[in-house]
């Protein structure tokens, strides 16, 4: 009752007196059922701030101001307020970020992920929040970065108001109890052992400055513990972020109420300090790991003005970032940048030998902490790692001497605009880049206009900077070597030796008579931009999306349509019936290299080309190469869209399998092979499907056979071609800022033409398997994975809405009574996920679980115990309305990205289900019973065959990670 009297009292009183608050409402793009209160015209210089009935004294406002249908406030107890209305999604997230990172841990002990973990379990430490959030039909995630700690949870936007209750709670009430500091503390254990198992990135924190986490047990103390909260999660030090679509007056009255009790010290926040080292000399090291690929990290250090946390970064170091991140996208953004196209397509060298897997580049500000840093990765060949790493120095010292054509600038600033609209694919990823932006560079807007600074950047500019910064002085140089081989010896004096070897000029200035015009790349001209509509207070209105429509044309292509002016972006995914479902084991990889091998030439363009013009239009192609369908997503700036995808539909019309590329994407593969290996959650999954299905198409490695793709040539791969591309017509899918039919009718229906098609599709859909077992692997590290699956037959499926009981089934182990016991209550894992797939030849439910190694035996035990539970007893109204709302909500919050939305498309219509139905799920689960939990959960733990895949971890003592 007292939660309803407050929430009666946010929407009730005065909300017209805000002349001042500069409320721009953007539209819904319809009608809502009630109206909402009109803003008052927008005014300058100060009014009468929202009055809401019983907020506390330190939620009053003590400063507000908006643009466009973005405001940001200041409470009086000092806490920072963003709200941005996003009505294009019936969602809503809500952030709440403290300006703390592993920066700030000078002990190394992991301070910050135990505060999240206390911060989560909730003030009983029983983990309720979580099974609350997967009540509303929400989703939780937390992170810790260098000087950011966040805690979001998305969900439908009529949760907001208990979302911002629980979360206010959660900072206000944390268990910092003896009891509750050792839980978190064997929770973090877990993760942090599992992060240290994902080599790459943890590669790149550790250049950064982080360290491992649980350094030193004895400092994770009660007492500790709660002085690290007070000083850090003091309001002065935090912020809230909502982006979604809610109203922001009633949604500023929810916050001031909820979040207007809480007060901290007035002590100082300490400056967080990222360990960078110190500059003058290249510095070198070395370690080893459990993994197939080498892993080398190189960074590029640059001194920047050091902040306190929430200060104005100032308009001087916005214009050289700008320049940096420029510079970082010419260097290693997209398959059109120098690192790919000179390592991984071998044009740095003669031979055109390909020396590196991945050769990417990206920049990172440090938020004000004194240092940024450019950061190059490289995923090598152990055998290779001097070619590589010669190759990658000359490259340098190639861009510090040159000046980049017009064009090769304008792919970079076009691929930066792309990832720019790329972070608003989520409310959940649009409200962490604004938190960021405001905690770290004093001002949400800084973010925002990244694309209009870097538009500005000169090529001139970019050379002078990478003169300036990539030098050996600001060098930092990380090897990540496998376990077995020859040990490296060098010292940093000698490894700059060596880089002096490689690139004569690496140790000296670059002298202006040396500098040179870069190779002339074509530059290609821009669509028109594609405008939405404002309303008259110059707000941009988002219209609704419309719904999934069938523009499919006589003797062509299956099309679907989904008009979504969100965002300037559209995705559109072209794939084809089997594939990967035909391959045998002598033939596991065929498709997948032969899609990658498309992408390398077509009867008028080869590679280099491809890449370039693709990304000079803002586009990013991908392979989807699943096991029942194959093809390519691309995702574009819709002003582009039409010449993208007309280069698209060539590659897939008229590809010219050069057997040079052939031979290198097959070599490349093959080391892919290998590197995914090194992915624990990937290689579990395919131990499963080993195990419940086993001598069928799905048992075969995702990326194919080592041994099969070995053989493959280029004729092989043009036969395969033109018995599978050649003889159909293909299911496209369109999701984006698009109208309508119109792309539909002007390329694919001329586009695509076909000869003879084939009446029916070959495949493998068995009605019996061999029984399924178990199938068991060494980690090499010190932690297990192991996934319990339950094939799931087409028949076993009686009922229309049995997909959907069974998905609901899958939240219900993920987020019910078993993950609160084995999460909380016994500490056995730091979580437990589970799903259900849906393929041509049958489904399977899922459930995945990382432990410590002696931890294996008991979970699987508990898990199996809760299987039968399911079995024997219908499930309680409260774990019911648990698993309804989690899966539609969290359904709702995946299907934000629009290539993932195409990819759903596909699998329905492939499957024998509507594209619509994928729009019309939540409202179809609503018809689903407690009886159908129980009548499914027979069907699947009772009568399915289950299998296991493990990949058993060593003990701590016997596996020395990362050392």
């Amino acid at each position: 009752m007292k939660r309803r009297v407050e929430r009666c009292l946010v929407w009730m009183v005065l909300l017209v007196g805000l002349a001042g608050s500069g409320m721009g409402q953007s539209g819904r793009g319809k009608a809502p059922v009630v109206a909402p209160p009109k803003p008052a015209p927008e005014t300058r210089g100060g009014g009468a701030a929202p009055v809401v009935l019983g907020i506390p004294e330190g939620g009053k406002l003590a400063s507000q101001e908006s643009a466009g249908g973005t405001g940001r406030y200041r409470l009086r107890n000092e806490l920072t307020v963003v709200i941005r209305e996003r009505h294009s999604v019936p969602l809503v997230v809500v952030e709440v970020a403290a300006a703390v990172g592993w920066a700030d841990d000078s002990s190394g002990a992991g301070m910050a992920r135990l505060i999240q973990e206390v911060l989560i379990g909730g003030p009983a430490g029983d983990g309720v929040m979580e099974k609350e959030v997967a009540r509303l039909g929400g989703r939780l995630s937390a992170r810790v970065e260098a000087r950011v700690s966040s805690i979001q949870v998305a969900a439908p936007a009529e949760s907001f108001g208990a979302v911002v209750e629980m979360l206010a709670g959660m900072v206000r009430e944390p268990d910092l109890s003896v009891e509750g500091v050792e839980r978190g503390r064997r929770l973090i254990e877990v993760r942090e052992r599992e992060e240290r198992s994902r080599i790459e990135p943890s590669e790149v924190e550790k250049l950064l400055g982080r360290r491992d986490g649980g350094a030193d047990p004895g400092q994770f103390t009660a007492e500790s513990v709660a002085a690290f909260h007070r000083r850090y999660y003091q309001p002065r030090n935090l912020m809230v972020t909502v982006v979604g679509d809610i109203f922001s007056l009633p949604a500023l009255g929810q916050i001031q109420l909820k979040f207007g009790a809480l007060s901290g010290g007035k002590e100082p926040v300490p400056a967080g300090e990222v360990q960078a080292g110190g500059a003058g000399a290249l510095q070198y090291s070395h370690s080893r790991a459990n993994i197939e690929q080498s892993v080398v990290t190189i960074g590029y250090r640059r001194s920047a003005p050091s902040r306190p946390a929430g200060s104005r970064v100032s308009e001087a170091e916005l214009r050289e970032r700008a320049v940096l991140e420029v510079l970082a996208a010419v260097l290693g953004l997209g398959r059109g940048s120098r690192l790919h196209q000179g390592l991984r397509e071998g044009l740095a060298s003669r031979d055109r030998t390909s020396v590196a897997m991945v050769a990417e580049a990206r920049y990172e500000s440090g938020g004000g902490s004194g240092s940024d840093w450019l950061i190059a990765r490289l995923v090598v060949d152990p055998a290779r790692i001097d070619r590589a790493e010669a190759e990658y120095f000359r490259e340098i010292e190639r861009l510090r001497r040159e000046v980049i054509s017009e064009g090769e600038l304008r792919r970079a600033i076009v691929m930066l605009e792309k990832r720019h609209f790329d972070g608003l694919e989520t409310i959940e990823s649009e409200a962490h880049r604004l938190t960021c932006s405001q905690l770290l560079d004093g001002d949400y807007r800084v973010a925002e206009a990244a694309p209009g600074r870097q538009r500005k950047v000169t090529a001139v500019e970019v050379q002078q900077a990478a003169a300036r910064y990539l030098i050996l002085g600001q060098t930092v140089v990380r090897e990540m070597e496998p376990a077995e081989g020859p040990a490296r010896t060098f010292t940093p004096e000698k490894f700059a030796e060596l880089v002096v070897t490689f690139a004569p000029g690496a140790a000296a200035a670059v002298r202006p008579e040396e500098v040179k015009p870069a190779t002339v790349l074509k530059t290609f001209q821009q669509g028109t931009e594609r405008t939405l509509p404002v309303n008259e207070q110059n707000v941009m209105v988002a219209p609704i999306p419309l719904p999934v429509r069938d523009f499919s044309v006589l003797r062509g292509p299956r099309a679907y349509v989904r008009e979504d002016r969100s965002r300037p972006i559209i995705a559109v995914t072209i794939v084809f019936q089997g594939g990967r479902l035909q391959e045998t084991s002598a033939s596991s990889g065929t498709t997948g290299l032969m899609l990658r091998s498309m992408l390398k030439s077509t009867t008028t363009r080869k590679a280099d080309l491809i890449a370039h013009e693709l990304e000079s239009y803002g586009a990013d192609v991908r392979v989807v190469n699943e096991p029942d369908f194959y093809g390519f997503t691309i995702d574009v700036l819709s002003r582009n869209a039409e010449p993208a995808v007309k280069l698209l539909l060539e590659i897939i019309e008229q590809p010219f399998f050069d057997p040079e590329e052939v031979a290198r994407e097959r070599a490349i593969l093959v080391a892919d092979q290998k590197r995914a290996r090194d992915e624990l959650r990937s290689e579990v999954r395919e131990h499963l499907l080993g195990s419940i299905y086993p001598n069928h198409p799905y048992s075969l490695p995702r990326l194919g056979r080592a041994e099969a793709i070995g053989s493959l040539t280029a004729e092989q791969l043009e036969a395969w071609h033109t018995k599978s591309i050649r003889r159909q017509y293909p299911f496209v899918f369109l999701v984006g800022d698009t109208d309508g039919s119109s792309m539909v009718s002007r390329i694919f229906s001329d586009g695509l033409k076909r000869g003879e098609l084939d009446k029916t599709l070959k495949i493998s859909l068995p009605t019996q398997f061999p029984p399924a077992q178990d199938r068991v692997s060494r980690a090499g590290w010190p932690l297990t994975l192991q996934s319990t699956g339950f094939r799931i037959s087409n028949q076993s499926f009686t009922a229309p809405v049995d997909h959907l009981a069974a998905a609901m089934l899958a939240e219900l182990i993920a987020d019910g009574v078993l993950v609160n016991e084995l999460r909380y209550r016994l500490g056995l894992t730091a979580g437990l996920r589970a799903g259900i797939e849906q393929h041509l030849a049958g489904s399977y439910l899922y459930a995945e679980t990382v432990s410590l190694p002696e931890h294996e035996t008991a979970l699987l035990d508990r898990m199996s115990r809760e299987f039968q539970r399911l079995v024997n007893t219908v499930v309680t109204e409260e774990e019911f309305e648990l698993a309804r709302n989690a899966a539609i909500g969290r359904y709702a919050i995946s299907l934000q990205s629009h290539a993932i939305r195409t990819f759903e498309y596909a699998r329905a219509a492939l499957v024998g289900r509507r594209p619509a139905d994928v729009d019309g799920q939540p409202e179809a689960m609503i018809g689903v019973r407690r009886s159908d939990l129980k009548r499914v959960a027979e069907s699947i733990f009772k009568n399915s065959a289950n299998g296991r895949g493990v990949l058993r971890g060593d003990s701590p003592a016997a596996s020395q990670v990362n050392q």
